[in-house]
């Protein structure tokens, strides 16, 4: 019997790997045309000074970048089946993306998640959370909190 690699993403944890892995990745055949490129809330201005981190989200903020996160990947429950046998799945509802939501990660905005986010839904096997650029930010932030409220400094 072929063990079979599962990784849950979205936007929130991977709890294959142990603690937070703050991975949201997604399928190139993503939501299409109905979902917008960007979710519906307030990213701030990072020019201005005024970027908004994950954590400042309010509840319908947060639900509405789950959403948007699930529709560009394919959707709650989305599947794929990569060629090295691992098995990338989006959360199977809104429900448990806010319950693994990424808000202790103080030091990421909403822009540099959706901008990893994007990038992430080119190739959902490609895990670019460890190797584009678009995701570095992200990747660090899940490094120093370990999935958990950060102690110390997290940036």
């Amino acid at each position: 019997m072929r063990a079979v690699k599962s990784l849950v993403f979205a936007f929130g944890a991977l709890g294959a790997l142990g603690g937070l892995a703050l991975l949201a990745c997604s399928s190139k055949s993503g939501g299409g045309s109905s979902v917008p490129n960007f979710p519906a809330i307030d990213a701030g201005d990072p020019e201005a000074g005024t970027a908004r981190y994950l954590p400042d989200l309010t509840l319908d903020e947060r639900k509405a970048l789950c959403d948007w996160a699930a529709g560009i990947a394919g959707g709650y429950g989305h599947t794929q089946s990569c060629s090295n046998g691992l098995e990338v799945q989006n959360f199977k509802d809104q429900a448990t993306c806010l319950d693994q939501y990424l808000g202790t990660c103080t030091t990421v905005t909403v822009q540099q998640y959706v901008d990893c986010r994007r990038k992430e839904a080119t190739d959902l096997c490609a895990l670019y959370m460890y190797s584009a650029d678009e995701c570095k930010p992200v990747a660090k932030c899940i490094g120093k909190t370990g999935g958990g409220v950060p102690s110390g400094d997290a940036g």
